[in-house]
């Protein structure tokens, strides 16, 4: 489905209710972050690209809420990125959408938590995914950017996976508004 078109979020999430009988839990996992200087930027592509990154994940926050609010419970994970921390080497677009989703978490955390439903991000960074790999191809690239990686190694999307499997389990029941920097001691080493 197109992560865009609020509707089909919404008919997704009514036939996902459908089948299970609930909706426990939601993780926002869509972005695209092409590297460009601001003055590339159109005010569609601006547009485009904020609806993208953020835009999608309130229209997946907006269609599980009434199941959530029905069953006081809810788990919500979205993915930002922790270009929101330095600015990133991407798009002042990318980077503006991902910090809006620190404030939808806040604000789901203080209008919504009483009622059961927690929220966090997790901002991962240097993750090996086709969208990394795109842009740091080269071998030297890869090699300049592994030295700013503590742990040595680039992120696996497993790694990333654990981290929201843990958030929608009731081991994460008491962690809610947190931003989590799934990067291999990336943000704070290179501060």
């Amino acid at each position: 489905m197109d992560a865009v078109d609020a509707a089909g979020t919404s008919a997704l999430i009514e036939r996902v209710a459908t089948k299970y009988r609930k909706i426990n839990g939601l993780v926002c996992n869509v972005g695209n972050n092409q590297a460009r200087a601001v003055e590339e930027i159109s005010p569609e592509s601006w547009g485009e690209n904020l609806d993208l990154n953020l835009t999608s994940a309130f229209y997946g926050i907006q269609a599980v809420f009434p199941h959530m609010i029905r069953a006081e419970y809810g788990r919500i994970v979205l993915i930002g990125s922790t270009a929101v921390y330095d600015g990133g080497s991407g798009a002042i677009d990318y980077v503006a959408a991902k910090a809006g989703m620190n404030g939808l978490v806040a604000y789901i955390c203080r209008n919504y938590t009483r009622r059961g439903i927690t929220a966090n991000i997790i901002h991962p960074a240097a993750i090996e995914t086709e969208l990394l790999m795109a842009r740091y191809g080269d071998e030297e690239m890869k090699r300049e950017l592994l030295t700013e990686i503590p742990v040595g190694r680039l992120g696996k999307p497993e790694d990333i996976a654990g981290l929201v499997a843990f958030l929608l389990s009731t081991w994460g029941d008491y962690i809610c508004g947190q931003q989590i920097a799934a990067d291999g001691g990336r943000t704070l080493f290179n501060r």
